[in-house]
Parts: structure tokens; sequence; C-alpha cells
């Protein structure tokens, strides 16, 4: 691991003057200028970094799918189905909705649990709220939804 991790500490201002120098590189190899631009671009960019020995550095890039969405933990997020009122609690683990719950519901336990025992799996599997609501249990389907989604709101990445 030490020898993937070489990276040698640089100041923010060495970094910036290293990008400077590569959009300037770029952008002069755009210009139909060329000739004057990227000589004195080159020349007063390479003296500042000279200084910089950046030998060895390694830089991982990352791609989008890499990005998280969600922050581990527990989100209780709060739907309105049949009545208002409708708890549920999202638990969040590595950027995955891992496990869901009822906290609390004044919805008729008939057809709310007809709702949960459906929607909860089909949204961990899918790893989405866009889901069919559960026909006969269509308020308490769309109370569900309304908490889960509440609570991934709570535990999106800013």
């Amino acid at each position: 691991m030490m020898e993937r991790i070489r990276i040698i500490s640089i100041s923010i201002a060495a970094v910036l003057t290293i990008l400077i120098f590569v959009v300037c590189i770029i952008d002069s190899t755009k210009s139909s200028n060329t000739d004057s631009t990227a000589n004195s671009t080159t020349n007063s960019n390479t003296d500042s970094t000279a200084a910089i020995d950046a030998t060895e550095t390694t830089i991982d890039t990352v791609s989008p799918s890499q990005i998280s969405k969600y922050n581990d933990g527990m989100y209780t997020g709060e739907g309105s189905g049949k009545n208002p009122g409708t708890k549920i609690c999202v638990t969040i683990a590595n950027d995955k909705i891992s496990d869901i719950t009822v906290v609390n519901t004044y919805d008729n336990a008939e057809y709310f649990d007809e709702a949960a025992l459906a929607l909860f799996p089909e949204i961990m599997t899918t790893q989405s709220t866009v889901v069919d609501t559960v026909s006969g249990a269509t308020l308490s389907s769309k109370g569900i939804l309304q908490a889960v989604n509440d609570a991934l709101s709570q535990a999106a990445v800013q």
C-alpha cells in the first residue's frame, strides 16, 4: 500500500500553478498564435514548477459510479397514506438501502401491512422508490413511498 501511496505533499498554490500551466498549454495549442503564446506561457510557468519534485506520484481517478449518493446511517421519513403520520426508518449502508422498517402508522393495519410487505423488498431490490403501488392499498403505498423518499432526501449527499 505504501508503494501505491507515494503522493508528495504539494501546497495548494503549487497545484494551482500546475493546473494553470496545463490549461495554458492546452489553450495555446488551440490558438492560431501558438509560437508567442506557448513560449511565453511555458517559460513563465516552467520556472515556478521546477522546484516541485513530483516523481512517482500516483493519482487514482474516481468514476461517476464511485460517487456516493447517500450517507450511511438510519433516517426517518414521514408520509401521508390514508391518514397522516406514517413514519418509516430507512437504513443506508455502503450507499445502498439495506433495511426499511415501520416506525409508526395510523393507516388501517390490513392495507398498510399488505403495502409494506410488497413495497419494502421491491424498494431494496431496485434501490429505488419508482415502483408500482399495491392495488387495493394504494393510499398506504403512497404514504410509504412518501416516507421513504423523505428519508432518502435526508440521507442524500449534499
